[in-house]
């Protein structure tokens, strides 16, 4: 048998043996609970508000087109919690495993074919099932892990991860891509009374709480639009030589997609202004509460101009 030959055999050999070692299973792994029990277990302890009852991968995406069933099988059957190297992987195992069970908050659609009201019910009752569905998660996750289970490769590839999706390389981006907002909180309390009573019942009160949400919206949808543009523009420059092959590309894809900008852009208008002026408010009505219990008194004319100065420039914002 020749050198070659030998060398052969033994990385068949060594690769059967990883394999093999791969997909031995762990006998206490037989014992934890399964992706599909730990959200049943959710969904039971919060007035089946997560899955409505649904016992079974089949009846979850009984309503999904087939490429979303097929992704959602994945995700479940094919995961083990223990598996996760850190809490920052799990999350967005969590992120993605929400956004095929709940779908997307920001798509065109909704705003195109929802008024207002409809788009807060969504969205209130979408970001108390990222919520349950996290926190679910994580608190079996830290009852099973074994940080022994980790390497050293698995732990690097996490921590790479986690550095790409920091929300300061976002501004790195930029003009290419423009950084995300983050979604507004559900107070815990008017969460769970949602989840008691149903959506329906506390809208005024979710209105009042997530007034910014539909702003923040707004601005996340647009971005995703301006994503696809600008790299649908770079690509037609590369790709194509001359300006009647740019001109066709944007006759055919482009004009479409700026009617889409165009119609969000009116939701989107001064989004972020909003956004901090409602910051504002609140930061203020706080510091002149905090200002009168610790003087006894409302602060004069002068006091409040100096508490507003100090809040607009700590937003980076003119005083409003």
């Amino acid at each position: 048998m020749s050198l070659t030959t030998r060398f052969f055999y033994l990385m068949i050999l060594c690769l059967s043996w990883v394999n093999l070692a791969q997909a031995a299973p762990r006998c206490e792994s037989i014992f934890l609970p399964t992706v599909l029990e730990v959200l049943q277990k959710i969904d039971a302890t919060h007035n089946k508000f997560l899955l409505k009852g649904s016992n079974s991968v089949e009846e979850i995406g009984k309503d999904f087109s087939w490429l979303r069933r097929r992704k959602l099988r994945k995700l479940i059957n094919d995961t083990d919690l223990q598996t996760f190297v850190s809490d920052k992987a799990l999350e967005r195992y969590t992120i993605e495993l929400g956004m095929v069970l709940f779908g997307k908050k920001e798509v065109v659609d909704r705003w195109l074919r929802q008024n207002k009201e409809q788009r807060l019910e969504d969205s209130t009752v979408i970001l108390i099932k990222e919520k349950l569905l996290q926190e679910g998660l994580l608190k079996t996750w830290l009852e099973v892990r074994d940080p022994r289970d980790a390497g050293w490769t698995r732990k690097s590839l996490d921590r790479l991860w986690t550095l790409l999706q920091h929300r300061s390389l976002e501004w790195l981006r930029i003009p290419l891509a423009l950084p995300s907002m983050k979604n507004a909180e559900v107070p815990p309390e008017l969460m769970y009374k949602i989840i008691r009573d149903g959506f329906k019942t506390h809208a005024e009160e979710a209105r009042v709480a997530l007034r910014s949400q539909n702003h923040i919206e707004a601005y996340n949808t647009f971005k995703k639009i301006y994503g696809r543009v600008i790299f649908g523009v770079l690509f037609a420059l590369n790709v194509h030589n001359g300006y009647e092959q740019i001109q066709d590309y944007h006759n055919r894809h482009i004009e479409q997609t700026i009617q889409q900008i165009q119609e969000i852009a009116k939701h989107a208008e001064n989004a972020v202004t909003q956004i901090k002026r409602e910051q504002f408010d609140q930061a203020y009505r706080s510091a002149e509460a905090d200002f009168i219990k610790k003087w006894g008194e409302e602060p004069t004319p002068a006091e409040r101009e100096i508490l507003r100065k100090k809040i607009a420039d700590a937003l980076n914002m003119s005083v409003p």
